[in-house]
């Protein structure tokens, strides 16, 4: 939502809000659409091993039930980010 107002096809909507290219807004944003609430951390957090591995050509069935990437699938679903724990560390 750059302009304001938008333009009502523009807008963040509940209806629409987990949907690209409205969730680049949305999940940013989250709070001006939905009540939220802070959870303090408990304790300090706790530093992850790494076991780091390359994961882009692994597949899986997705959900339309074809075969598909990893990397396919972040790239159709406007991905920002993936983190993949295995066994306790970051893989």
């Amino acid at each position: 939502m750059a302009a304001f107002p938008p333009a009502q096809d523009k807008q963040v909507t509940l209806a629409n809000w987990r949907r690209h290219p409205f969730s680049t807004w949305g999940f940013r944003n989250v709070r001006q659409l939905l009540p939220t609430e802070n959870i303090p951390r408990f304790g300090m957090p706790a530093a992850l091993p790494l076991a780091l591995g390359y994961f882009e050509h692994v597949t899986f069935e997705g959900l339309n039930g074809e075969e598909t990437t990893v990397l396919k699938a972040l790239r159709t679903s406007y991905t920002d980010g993936l983190l993949i724990l295995h066994r306790g560390q970051i893989a």
